[in-house]
């Protein structure tokens, strides 16, 4: 879709892009794809959560280069699976991405070359391991959202009461 900003991987030109090899899963139209290295391996869409789990570990690192999104969950997935995300500052990546923590956050283009030229020579364990720990675990949403749930009732009980 437009709005994965992936012209911005077009833009970075043939330096950036090249000390990678790059992977996308996921269906690509035809109008999108000519944005990506014309060496991009697409693997399509992968339903099996074993195969995407290996496919994550294969990385080194993920790009997130959305326009506007709401929350990716390629960007979860990868810091689930340890991976490094360089992410734009847009929608809500930057609720999940601590720059230079739990990962880096890009504004222009200019970013996204610097922290691309860094990441093909850095350690990039420990964001990745960072990451993994910045990401909650589906357990502790239940427990919040459970949590939540408590919170509003007793809420609603003290108003009803009030009344």
């Amino acid at each position: 879709k437009e709005k994965r900003g992936l012209e911005r991987i077009a833009a970075l030109g043939a330096g950036p892009c090249a000390r990678f090899q790059w992977v996308v899963a996921g269906h690509v139209r035809p109008e999108v794809a000519v944005f990506l290295p014309s060496e991009a391996r697409l693997l399509g869409v992968i339903d099996d959560v074993a195969e995407l789990r290996a496919t994550y570990a294969a990385c080194d690192l993920v790009l997130q280069p959305s326009v506007a999104d709401g929350m990716p969950n390629v960007v979860l997935e990868a810091m689930a699976c340890e991976r490094t995300v360089v992410g734009w500052r847009a929608g809500g990546i930057p609720d999940v991405i601590e720059h230079e923590r739990t990962g880096l956050l890009c504004a222009s283009l200019d970013d996204l070359r610097r922290a691309l030229e860094w990441a093909a020579t850095a350690d990039l364990e420990p964001l990745g391991r960072a990451a993994r720990r910045s990401t909650p675990r589906p357990r502790d949403e239940a427990a919040q959202l459970l949590e939540l749930a408590r919170e509003s009732s007793a809420r609603y009980a003290a108003i009803k009461r009030s009344r």
